[in-house]
């Protein structure tokens, strides 16, 4: 069993990308059946290990900018070389600020969830992902030469948006048909503390509210919620709007984080 504070969300795109990694390399066409075989179990054994090695994310815990994003690159390295999609990863400045362990976790997770789209719409056969830092904000680019069709409204976006959203950042995407799309990341990092708003608001919330704006931060529907806590699906509707008015947002993921256009200061 895991300590408090590990990232169920993240456990599971670390399992979805070892078993593509593992896919990848007995499917590839660069390797003898033992080599295959000898490879893949060697990629399941390390995803196995790193899995259990997996910490609590510590909020007040900083990662170098380049050794962040070499995790990413590193998790990621079997699925490139032997998968269907190329991926490009252009590294931040050495010298760039250090990142929060909390910041640096999330976008390593928004970056899977993209590139795990893409492999799963089998558009696109590149992808590059850049990240950069402006002094204030770690930026979090990922271009794909896909069909170019991909819209803010697109539920495979929608942990990403609970993920940027939850640290106060905020998140495009452009697309061009027939030349693919472009998904922009912006992770402030000195931003409010998500865990203090969160006790702040919740303080303001009742306790079937507060048990609602919990499933909602873990991604669950207003079926799975309602299923979850034997009620009805218009019940839920109705808990979602009234945090919606107490803590003045529009959108789901802002209740979440207790920001947005018209959230108090």
């Amino acid at each position: 069993m895991r300590g408090p504070g590990i990232d169920e969300g993240g456990d599971v795109e670390h399992a979805e990308v070892a078993l593509r990694s593992v896919l990848a390399v007995l499917r590839s066409s660069e390797l003898t059946d033992r080599s295959a075989r000898i490879k893949a179990e060697q990629v399941a054994v390390d995803a196995l290990i790193a899995l259990d090695e997996r910490r609590p994310v510590r909020n007040d815990g900083l990662e170098p900018a380049v050794e962040a994003f070499e995790r990413l690159r590193s998790e990621l390295r079997t699925l490139t070389r032997y998968g269907s999609l190329a991926i490009d990863f252009v590294q931040p400045p050495a010298n760039g600020r250090a990142v929060p362990t909390a910041i640096a976790e999330s976008a390593r997770s928004c970056v899977r969830v993209a590139l795990l789209a893409q492999m799963d719409e089998q558009s696109a056969t590149r992808a590059r992902v850049q990240w950069d830092c402006d002094g204030t904000n770690l930026l979090v680019d990922v271009h794909d030469n896909g069909h170019g069709t991909a819209s803010r409204e697109d539920d495979r976006f929608r942990p990403i948006a609970q993920r940027v959203e939850q640290l106060h950042g905020d998140w495009t995407v452009e697309a061009t048909p027939g030349w693919g799309g472009h998904l922009h990341l912006r992770f402030p990092l000195d931003g409010a503390d998500p865990a203090a708003a969160q006790d702040s608001i919740g303080a303001e919330l009742t306790d079937r509210q507060n048990q609602i704006r919990t499933l909602i931060a873990q991604g669950r529907t207003n079926r799975e919620i309602a299923d979850e806590l034997a009620i009805s699906t218009n019940t839920v509707k109705y808990h979602v709007s009234a945090m919606m008015r107490v803590v003045a947002v529009r959108r789901r993921a802002q209740l979440v984080a207790g920001t947005g256009d018209g959230a108090r200061p």
